[in-house]
């Protein structure tokens, strides 16, 4: 079995961070504020929620197939959710235009990258899994502009789903793709040692120091996996690394 992932586009993920990319969350290092505003944006800013329902809201769009079940599963949710699926709702029809208008140049990009990163991500995430092991479940990886260098990672189905942005070197990609998933791997150990504690990206919060630790080990597990597996690209994975500490 190929363990590379399959690349994929996604209107209703690039449509949903690109509302979060107007969405000022300060010093929480969920944010991928983009500096652009929109007149709902201190809104929805001032609503955001904190721990498990934060956790979910960046993840959304990659556990629902498409933006009108995304937009179903956000009024289903709360107040918060409501009002962002309101916002959604507004600003998708011009964005889904563009999207739609320069749609061949991401499937031109998403090719490209997949046979740059067939064989990398094949034999990192074969690394990866036989940690668990286990042989890598399949994964898809979808581009979502708005999140730039940032990158989201959830499992669905017995399937890795991550979402980042393609418009980037290959290199850079890898990395994050790559961070995303090894959270799959990492992260139930460090949990163990944090029982009952919930986790915060928001500096200052309680539960901020487990995000810390669950971000510090996927760091040093995906480390060690690049050097085992792909040697190639260590030393960018390090330099990749050192932005984050």
């Amino acid at each position: 079995m190929n363990a590379a992932p399959r690349f994929g586009l996604s209107l209703a993920a690039s449509v949903y961070y690109d509302v979060l990319a107007r969405v000022d969350l300060g010093a929480d290092a969920a944010s991928i504020y983009s500096g652009v505003d929109a007149p709902w944006s201190a809104r929805i800013a001032a609503m955001y929620p904190s721990g498990d329902r934060a956790d979910r809201v960046q993840v959304l769009p990659l556990l629902t197939p498409n933006l009108a079940s995304l937009l179903a599963a956000l009024r289903s949710l709360g107040p918060f959710e409501d009002a962002l699926a309101a916002v959604l709702a507004d600003h998708a029809p011009d964005f889904e235009a563009r999207w739609n208008a320069e749609r061949a140049g991401y499937e031109t990009q998403l090719d490209r990258a997949a046979v740059a990163l067939e064989a990398p991500l094949a034999a990192a995430r074969t690394a990866l899994w036989r940690r668990a092991d286990r042989t890598p479940p399949p994964a898809l990886v979808l581009d979502a502009r708005a999140l730039g260098a940032h990158g989201r990672g959830t499992a669905i189905d017995g399937r890795q789903i991550v979402a980042t942005s393609f418009a980037r070197a290959d290199e850079d990609l890898f990395c994050t793709i790559l961070h995303e998933e090894t959270h799959a791997v990492s992260d139930a150990a460090v949990r163990r040692e944090h029982p009952g504690v919930v986790r915060a990206t928001a500096r200052g919060n309680a539960g901020h120091a487990l995000h810390r630790a669950l971000e510090d080990a996927a760091l040093r597990l995906a480390d060690e996996v690049v050097r085992e597996a792909v040697p190639e690209l260590a030393g960018y994975h390090a330099r990749w690394i050192a932005r984050y500490r």
